[in-house]
């Protein structure tokens, strides 16, 4: 009878045994973590005319969602 508990005891299981970081997923998923830019009224201030016209969409956008900061 002693022989039998001691086999019972053994877990019933034979995978193996992995570490924990062999269970964590290596694969990247995509996460689009964009945010608008946060501007400055002293970024936008030094900014040249051509500058500007490039980014003047963005600037009024900004404007509007209270994206200028002094």
């Amino acid at each position: 009878m002693g022989l039998d508990a001691t086999k019972a005891r053994k877990p019933a299981s034979t995978k193996s045994k992995k570490s924990a970081a062999d269970m964590v997923s290596t694969k990247t998923t995509s996460v689009e973590t964009k945010q608008d830019k946060i501007w400055t009224e002293r970024e936008i201030a030094r900014m040249s005319i051509d500058e500007f016209d490039r980014f003047e969409e963005e600037i009024g956008k900004a404007i509007h969602e209270g994206r200028i900061v002094k």
